[in-house]
């Protein structure tokens, strides 16, 4: 009855996605088998030159798949393709931005099919969801990817479909911080690893052993005489950088179990989670099914009922305005500013016309300032453009020169 009665809560206050996949712990051997229908080398064509990297698809918008690399690998491209190895047989994607961020160091891109790949197009792909849980000191993960180093057998080029199997390399977490990588200028959760990449492993996928993204791998050392020391911006990094730019993911925030291949509802945001800001706790409900059922890449399911999502959770006053927020307000994100647009609409000249936007993301309310004049400040520290910070009701909080209350 207890069980029955949180599945319902779940589906009526959650806007939920079942996911599949080897959710439960598995063999690396099974997760790469899985997680190379998502895995692409990224060829990178430059005014005077070539380079590569690697990436992962993470969902699929219309006609096109949404495939996620680092900033530094497209970085002054002029043109991009992806490429995926299926049955010894080559499938091309050409390549657009979708979003880039270099302070993150993350890119998103969107891939279509060459019109000369063999079927329909498209490749029998998976979509591989992101772990927003800390990962754990000790916990095994693997790399993989397209180091270029792996490349010295092969003859480059689209006519060698060796050069498209990646490389897996296992590991497990040295330790996970927050900081920044290379040229990121915002400060992130970053894992600390020993699955050893190389260049041309930027932009591929860190999994744990249920098949998921734990991290976006991004750098290794700069001298020979480090080694085993690995770094990637954390599965909440990437999360996060994709909720802030209203992209949809699948997600999940449990651990790995084994015996099962779990489907799980996960609740993004609902009026729960949000009040799970200050009472705390989210709502998962759990749904077995056979190990071997399997998944063709395609749009998570959506469930569940949005009317709780309709619930004013908070109420944002500024300037002498106020505004009711929803869950789903708040699932989308509010922006605030001088624009008719905004979710919160401030009519002072003091406010850029897209000032800030406050966001819910796993279970933790954000503000971001979203190129400001006068900036966005979160107890009295003004944030940098693009800089994510949590916040709560009693947080002081400044746009320009005008306090942003929130109550529930």
């Amino acid at each position: 009855m207890q069980l029955k009665f949180l599945l319902f809560w779940a589906l009526y206050l959650s806007c939920a996605a079942v996911v599949s996949g080897p959710v439960g712990a598995q063999d690396f051997s099974t997760v790469a088998q899985y997680a190379d229908r998502a895995v692409g080398r990224v060829l990178v064509f430059y005014p005077n030159g070539e380079g590569t990297g690697s990436g992962f698809v993470f969902g699929r918008r219309n006609d096109a798949l949404l495939f996620m690399t680092n900033h530094h690998v497209v970085a002054g491209s002029s043109g991009l393709l992806v490429v995926f190895l299926q049955d010894d047989q080559r499938y091309i994607y050409e390549a657009q931005i979708v979003h880039v961020s270099r302070q993150s160091d993350m890119a998103v891109l969107s891939l279509r099919p060459d019109r000369e790949n063999p079927g329909n197009g498209f490749h029998d792909f998976a979509q591989l969801e992101i772990s927003t849980r800390k990962m754990a000191k000790g916990e095994d993960v693997a790399a993989l990817g397209f180091p270029g180093f792996a490349d010295f057998t092969n003859e480059e080029g689209l006519s060698n479909a060796a050069y498209f199997t990646s490389t897996l390399t296992r590991g497990s977490v040295s330790k996970v911080s927050y900081g920044q990588l290379g040229e990121q200028e915002i400060k992130r959760e970053i894992v600390q690893h020993t699955a050893a990449i190389n260049p041309g492993n930027s932009g591929g996928p860190l999994l744990d052993s249920c098949g998921r993204v734990a991290g976006l791998n991004t750098a290794g050392p700069s001298s020979s005489n480090a080694q085993g020391t690995f770094w990637a911006s954390s599965g909440p990094a990437i999360a996060q950088y994709l909720s802030m730019q209203n992209i949809d993911f699948a997600a999940s925030s449990s651990g790995c179990s084994s015996g099962l291949n779990v489907q799980m509802i996960f609740v993004i945001v609902g009026a729960a989670g949000i009040a799970g800001l200050f009472a705390g706790g989210v709502i998962l409900a759990y749904r077995s099914s056979p190990r071997n059922q399997s998944r063709k890449g395609g749009k998570p399911f959506q469930a569940g009922n949005k009317q709780g999502m309709a619930r004013v959770v908070l109420t944002a006053r500024i300037g002498g305005e106020s505004q009711p927020l929803t869950a789903q307000h708040l699932a989308d994100g509010v922006t605030v500013g001088r624009d008719s647009n905004c979710t919160l609409v401030v009519e002072s000249q003091n406010l850029s016309r897209q000032h800030a936007r406050l966001k819910i993301l796993d279970r933790k309310l954000l503000i971001e300032d979203l190129g400001s004049s006068n900036g966005t400040f979160v107890a009295g520290e003004r944030l940098r453009p693009g800089l994510v910070r949590q916040i709560n009701s009693a947080t002081d909080i400044r746009l320009a020169d005008l306090h942003l209350k929130l109550s529930r």
